[in-house]
């Protein structure tokens, strides 16, 4: 709700407290108020995540030096190369924050560290946006000037290799869809899905399938 429509989910918001109340003075079960308390954490819960996208929309069109480590495996979407880092060292971001990358050059492995120039942009006009939203992923850039350094997650690294073998075993066995959809279910790994696709995904409300499992 707190997506399309932040009045809708400030009333909704407060329905949910008002019900609270009344179960309490009403003095009915317990679980009535602990799901009325839920449902309000739920809705503070996006509103913070709102507040955080607002904030994030500043930096758009900001150029910036750091330190990042990739996240999620490269994948080539024929405009070059497309992949999720962390923030390590920025002078706009936070120690953590997702960024989506776009970069021509050389793949970078899962779990590698380097420095780069980044050109932040927001995600609202991104088909994928509530997607990325999701993910905690409020930002992209484009990245250049890139020097990789020594401050790679090992931990990371062996999660691709795993991937990498099971991405390997399923594509040479079935078709792209199928094995599209198989991978994302084992791996969590949605980057072979068209957009369309995902949005069908989303709209059916089974994305959960996808990255859940994985």
């Amino acid at each position: 709700l707190v997506y399309h429509s932040f009045f809708t989910a400030v009333i909704f918001s407060a329905l949910c407290i008002i019900l609270m109340f009344i179960v309490i003075y009403r003095k009915q079960s317990g679980v009535f108020i602990l799901c009325g308390i839920l449902l309000l954490c739920i809705m503070l819960s996006a509103a913070f995540t709102i507040s955080k996208i607002e904030a994030k929309e500043k930096l758009d069109g900001l150029t910036a030096q750091g330190e990042f480590i990739v996240s999620e495996a490269a994948y080539d979407n024929g405009d070059g190369l497309t992949f999720t880092a962390e923030t390590l060292e920025c002078e706009y971001l936070n120690r953590g924050d997702k960024i989506i990358m776009k970069y021509n050059g050389p793949e970078i492995e899962m779990g590698k560290a380097f420095k780069g120039e980044v050109r932040i942009s927001c995600l609202k006009d991104s088909p994928l946006a509530l997607s990325y939203y999701s993910e905690g992923i409020y930002l992209s850039a484009d990245l250049s000037k890139v020097l990789l350094t020594n401050n790679d997650d090992f931990i990371l690294k062996g999660i691709s290799l795993i991937r990498s073998y099971i991405k390997s075993a399923i594509f040479s066995h079935f078709d792209k869809e199928e094995a599209a959809t198989m991978l994302a279910i084992l791996t969590g790994d949605n980057r072979y899905f068209t957009a369309e696709f995902y949005r069908n995904v989303k709209a059916a409300g089974v994305a959960h399938v996808m990255v859940v499992s994985g």
